[in-house]
């Protein structure tokens, strides 16, 4: 289970197998987290079924009602608190990306537990070129592969480009994220696909993938679902 020891943990997670990454207790499998540390993951059981906001029940908030996205469905099983937050930092920024297959089989049992019918192909939500070789690797594109083997789903990394280096969108308000993805990315040819789903790690205000979507609906893609594997605020 999660505790105060979870540095000790991710130590004896890097070096032996089947220890718990949070806890460092016997998984008993080949998954990085034990049971108990799965289950104190959380999930989001009632959420908008479009942005994916938690809700009392299913349907549409008031922000969508008046707005709507231009994807259709959203599916994110986590609320970006710790120890969520913790995995998703580590995988981001301090090269943990063997989390990302975690992360990937989680969601992936979160996709199927919604029991919806699955897209053609998995597009990750891309970094841009300066951003990903300062990191080494795109954290959505790591998940997105977990994912994929689970869902046995092809993930698609050449149909979107994004050409425009934008500053973080964590700590602007939602004029200022729109202002500032606005244009930032493009497609590099026709989408062959009816039926997609944009993957990122964490999404707040959706500003990011409805850009996309965006670009996506104007080449005559007809669904759109976004993946994810928390949502903050």
């Amino acid at each position: 289970m999660v505790n105060k020891w979870s540095i000790k943990g991710i130590r004896a997670g890097l070096i032996l197998p089947n220890v718990c990454f949070l806890c460092g207790s016997d998984t008993g499998s080949n998954r990085l987290l034990c049971g108990p540390c799965l289950g104190d993951l959380g999930t989001m059981d009632q959420a908008c079924c479009c942005c994916g906001r938690p809700m009392a029940t299913p349907g549409l908030c008031p922000g969508c009602s008046a707005r709507k996205p231009l994807y259709e469905y959203t599916i994110v099983p986590y609320h970006y608190d710790y120890p969520v937050s913790f995995l998703i930092k580590l995988l981001k920024y301090k090269n943990n990306y063997e989390l990302a297959r975690e992360l990937g089989i989680a969601l992936a049992e979160h996709v199927r537990a919604v029991g919806r019918r699955l897209p053609e192909v998995i597009l990750p939500v891309p970094l841009h070129p300066l951003r990903s070789l300062v990191r080494g690797y795109n954290q959505a594109r790591e998940i997105a592969d977990g994912v994929a083997v689970e869902l046995k789903l092809p993930v698609d990394t050449t149909l979107i480009r994004r050409t425009r280096h934008t500053r973080p969108q964590f700590n602007l308000d939602q004029a200022a994220r729109r202002r500032n993805i606005k244009g930032a990315f493009r497609l590099t040819r026709t989408p062959e696909y009816h039926s997609i789903a944009l993957l990122d790690d964490v999404v707040t205000t959706g500003t990011t993938v409805n850009e996309i979507a965006a670009l996506l609906k104007q080449a005559g893609l007809k669904t759109i679902e976004v993946w994810a594997c928390a949502r903050a605020g």
